[in-house]
């Protein structure tokens, strides 16, 4: 059995202000283990006999008591209550003042210390313990539990190549790198990656790495535990959907389920910069659905919904190309921006949506447009020029739909603008 005390010495004896670590050792054994700091103070006329009372009631406090057969006043003898093991500190000072002491047992001081328990312990656990040679890149120890986790049995774990191989291939080349630079910097770590079952599926896995230095300071192994994080990532990747769902929400007219008007601004104010940069047209198609306030009247605001839903979804079918868009401009009122679409392209899409209302043949009885739901539109193109701004197109554009229901509805106004 080994026990040590360290502490910090000062005094006259030492040189006036000086101070050094001074250590007492008992026993032999492996090396210590902390367990509590003391700290005491003694008066600066200390007596040897004084210093070596205080030391001992620092001992005493550990179960140690001091023995009177000092030495010349200048050393001074413990036992240890239980084993009786001598314990002899010298120091030639006239003046000591103690401070922080340590009282430091190694594992055989441990009462009914055994390591089977602990090994047990650490097996019976859902954090799978490892150790990695760090010269020989081989597993020194891997826990039993690998084998329910993943499927692959402990005696199969036996290089680093095991773990490799054994990760999911999007994974693999991020955190081999990753690792192997934290291990090599000495750094402990932490890593997550798709670990690879025996059955051929994945189990997503956090290992946790400790980096093990021998006395040169040099990597001697690795330690650390694997955790099964898979029910931590599933709530993760539900949560990230549910954002991506809000912000599609954000950006989805809630009722129809096209765009909203948040987002044909933000394309509006994007594509009006590219054409101006590229000199290449800009056409937008405003359109207004006719008396719909009498739709809601005769048939009920449901079906004035269902309405406007089909008409946004009929619309969405012709306006396909990748930065076309379809959006709910706000009441009845639906907008479609085209870039790179010429005045001539865009009056015939507004042709072909007043067509597709038609045969949708959506009753409307108190309409003096027409018995089905009808439409009137704006339609208006632009190469933006150095003086052009979105408010005049777009003021410009809607004046073309109000003429078109000034001149009965039901109808579509165009032009182009320079």
């Amino acid at each position: 059995m080994r026990r040590v005390v360290y502490g910090r010495w000062e005094g006259k004896g030492l040189g006036e202000g000086t101070s050094r670590e001074s250590r007492v050792s008992i026993g032999v054994g492996a090396p210590p283990v902390p367990v509590f700091v003391s700290r005491t103070r003694m008066s600066s006329d200390a007596t040897p006999p004084s210093m070596r009372r205080c030391v001992a009631g620092l001992l005493a406090e550990s179960q140690f008591f001091p023995d009177n057969a000092g030495n010349d006043g200048r050393a001074f003898a413990a036992v240890d209550r239980s084993a009786k093991v001598p314990v002899s500190m010298s120091e030639d000072v006239a003046d000591v003042r103690v401070s922080t002491f340590d009282i430091l047992p190694d594992a055989a001081a441990v009462p009914d210390y055994d390591p089977a328990v602990y090994k047990t312990l650490l097996e019976s656990t859902k954090a799978i313990p490892w150790k990695i040679d760090w010269a020989a890149m081989r597993f020194a120890y891997i826990g039993p539990q690998i084998e329910t986790l993943l499927g692959w049995t402990q005696d199969s774990w036996v290089s680093v190549d095991d773990w490799v191989s054994r990760m999911h291939p999007e994974d693999r080349d991020y955190v081999v790198n990753f690792c192997v630079s934290q291990s090599q910097a000495g750094v402990d770590h932490e890593a997550d990656y798709r670990a690879l079952t025996a059955d051929g599926g994945y189990v997503w896995i956090r290992d946790v790495v400790h980096v093990v230095r021998n006395a040169d300071g040099e990597v001697d192994s690795l330690v650390g535990f694997m955790f099964d994080i898979s029910e931590r990532k599933k709530a993760e990747q539900d949560l990230l959907r549910l954002h991506r769902d809000l912000e599609v929400l954000s950006f989805e007219d809630g009722l129809t389920r096209i765009a909203n008007r948040r987002v044909f601004d933000n394309h509006l104010e994007s594509e009006f910069e590219d054409a101006a940069r590229t000199g290449q047209p800009l056409s937008l198609i405003m359109l207004d659905i006719d008396h719909f306030k009498q739709f809601n009247d005769r048939y009920g605001h449901l079906q004035g919904d269902e309405c406007l839903r089909s008409v946004g979804t009929a619309l969405k079918g012709l306006a396909t190309r990748p930065r076309d868009v379809v959006a709910r401009y706000g009441g009845e009122e639906f907008v479609l921006l085209l870039p790179e679409t010429n005045a001539e392209a865009a009056l015939d899409l507004a042709r072909r949506c007043r067509k597709l209302l038609a045969q949708l043949a959506i009753p409307h009885e108190t309409s003096t447009s027409g018995p089905v739901v009808t439409a009137s539109f704006g339609v208006g193109t632009i190469i933006p020029g150095a003086d052009a701004t979105i408010a005049a197109f777009t003021e410009e554009v809607d004046q073309l739909l109000y003429a078109a229901k000034r001149g009965g509805r039901n109808r579509i106004e165009a032009k182009a603008q320079g």
